[in-house]
């Protein structure tokens, strides 16, 4: 939950107690008759955080904007006007007890066992009891999924390439620390992917990853040249074990550069089998993402995971 930026703020839950807490408090010495800023938590933090009434509401205002607001029906309205902050979300914590974080630039709330993303704006109704809150507004939520036969037929595209790697995975594999993995050396990736060398900072001579390192970034040159070499479109060769196996160095150099910046001349590489397949269906699934991945409504109180996003 992170170090508490927001201190000495009240729980409140009702308007009532809003409309205490502000007629309880003592204005501030020296600011205006109009200005009807009052302290909320430590006089010293009155600039940052404090409570004021408009109208017949009650806002909790951190910094200029009024992040909690109550309404005389014990309703309120919560909103960050964009500013999905640390302080924010501590702020909104610590006065309705709702835990709150930030997820994908939105805020996230949690109230009860359900966690709501908010966009601008979310209402609130206190109900008291174990309950504590009702929501009252939500958004759609929406999440992407893989669907599994239209991902089964993408890697029936590259059947030959899966079985090369399937059997380079059974020729290499070894036991390292109890562990099953590949293992491999900077100098095949140097040697297999004609790379450059370049000194690191400590003078050692070094490959250059531009190759391999953003082959899973479906926007890279790299990726589409990973996809070539596998069949995307490179069907008419009669022997493929090459462009085969250029394909699997630039998997194993990816898994590596995932760990490790600087692949030094020299260096053994182990790799997990799992991983590397793993990491080949992934250029596969984002690749062919128009077939793959479909859009899913989510039932009210979940978020999205966000995990396919960069896929999609």
């Amino acid at each position: 939950m992170g170090y508490r930026t927001v201190n000495n703020v009240p729980s409140i839950r009702t308007h009532a107690q809003a409309k205490q807490i502000f007629e309880m408090s003592v204005p501030i010495r020296g600011r205006s008759e109009a200005d009807s800023r009052r302290p909320l938590g430590a006089r010293r933090d009155a600039d940052t955080y404090h409570i004021r009434m408009n109208g017949s509401d009650v806002e909790c205002v951190l910094y200029k904007t009024p992040v909690i607001t109550f309404h005389t029906d014990d309703t309120i309205t919560i909103k960050t006007d964009g500013w999905n902050s640390v302080s924010t979300h501590q702020f909104i914590w610590a006065i309705t007890g709702c835990y709150a974080r930030g997820s994908r630039g939105k805020t996230v709330i949690k109230v009860g066992a359900l966690t709501y993303v908010m966009s601008e704006q979310m209402k609130m109704k206190y109900l008291g009891g174990s309950a504590q809150w009702e929501v009252l507004t939500t958004e759609e939520q929406y999440d992407w999924r893989i669907d599994r036969q239209k991902a089964k037929e993408v890697r029936a595209k590259y059947k030959e390439f899966n079985t090369y790697l399937s059997g380079v995975i059974k020729l290499r594999s070894t036991t390292v620390q109890d562990q099953l993995c590949i293992e491999s050396s900077v100098d095949e990736l140097y040697e297999g992917l004609s790379l450059t060398l370049y000194a690191d900072h400590n003078g050692m001579e070094s490959i250059n990853t531009d190759a391999f390192r953003l082959v899973d970034d479906k926007n890279k040159s790299e990726h589409a040249k990973f996809m070539y070499l596998i069949g995307a479109s490179g069907e008419g060769k009669a022997d493929k074990t090459g462009d085969y196996h250029k394909a699997m160095l630039m998997l194993i150099g990816r898994c590596e550069t995932a760990n490790y910046w600087h692949l030094r001349l020299g260096r053994k590489i182990t790799v997990y089998p799992r991983v590397l397949i793993d990491k080949a269906y992934e250029c596969m699934y984002k690749y062919h993402s128009d077939e793959v991945f479909t859009k899913v409504k989510l039932p009210v109180g979940k978020v999205p995971s966000g995990r396919y996003d960069t896929w999609v």
